[in-house]
């Protein structure tokens, strides 16, 4: 039976960033760091940026306090979830240039071309229909505007896979939910191994429309961000591999 997926992140809302830290071993931070940082060299400094499925709001927080004067909308489908975030970004000094919204990843509510860049970060895999989602993103994206996408995958490599298997498997659950909500965590561990490979993701966003693909790896492929530029009437074609960013 299919997981309530809206009850895990309801459930989990209030000590996300807590377990995250714990899980990635403070590491999550620099990669969604190192992402945004690129992303920013990419998108006009007034751009408009979506953050779905957006969490707690740490991309948004990151784009607010980048350089340049980028209007963020955070959207997440739980309300516990947009309510840590409101309560982290509200924080933030200066003027507010960011708005919450509630939101279904797979219709969203914005009309054709609305943002600079659309970004999702570990939120794909645990959406129903990744293709869909992706199209969507394209959609309310400019064309020549950015999408990408930044999440947990499974290694390649046979060795440290079961590796990671075993540390996903047994440990994380146990340090992400303790032994009260450690069911959660191993669904979100069920999801990252049933994930599209980092290939195959390639191939889903040159069918949506994207072009000039990227990607960049870390801790062994563990994590990877992909992204790619909206085309303008042709579909996206197969392009680099590598990411410096």
């Amino acid at each position: 039976m299919e997981p309530d997926i809206y009850h895990i992140f309801q459930s989990i809302a209030s000590r996300y960033d807590r377990s995250n830290a714990i899980i990635s071993m403070g590491m999550h931070r620099q990669w969604k760091g190192r992402m945004v940082r690129t992303l920013t060299g990419m998108i006009p400094r007034d751009g408009r940026i979506l953050d779905l499925c957006c969490g707690t709001g740490d991309i948004a927080g990151m784009f607010l306090q980048a350089e340049g004067s980028f209007n963020v909308t955070a959207a997440d489908f739980s309300l516990n979830m947009l309510w840590e975030a409101e309560r982290k970004l509200s924080g933030i000094p200066g003027e507010k240039r960011y708005s919450l919204v509630r939101a279904n990843a797979m219709e969203l509510p914005w009309e054709d071309g609305t943002f600079d860049a659309a970004v999702i970060s570990f939120g794909l895999r645990n959406t129903p229909d990744w293709n869909r989602v992706l199209r969507e993103m394209v959609r309310v994206t400019k064309t020549g505007g950015i999408v990408c996408v930044m999440d947990a995958h499974y290694p390649e490599n046979v060795l440290v896979r079961g590796a990671f298997s075993l540390y996903f498997t047994w440990i994380m659950p146990l340090l992400g939910g303790g032994i009260k909500n450690r069911g959660e965590y191993r669904w979100l561990n069920r999801s990252a191994r049933a994930f599209a490979g980092v290939a195959q993701l390639m191939d889903m966003m040159g069918e949506a429309g994207l072009t000039r693909r990227r990607y960049r790896k870390f801790l062994f492929g563990s994590c990877v961000y992909q992204l790619g530029e909206k085309a303008g009437k042709r579909k996206g074609t197969r392009e680099d591999e590598g990411l410096d960013g």
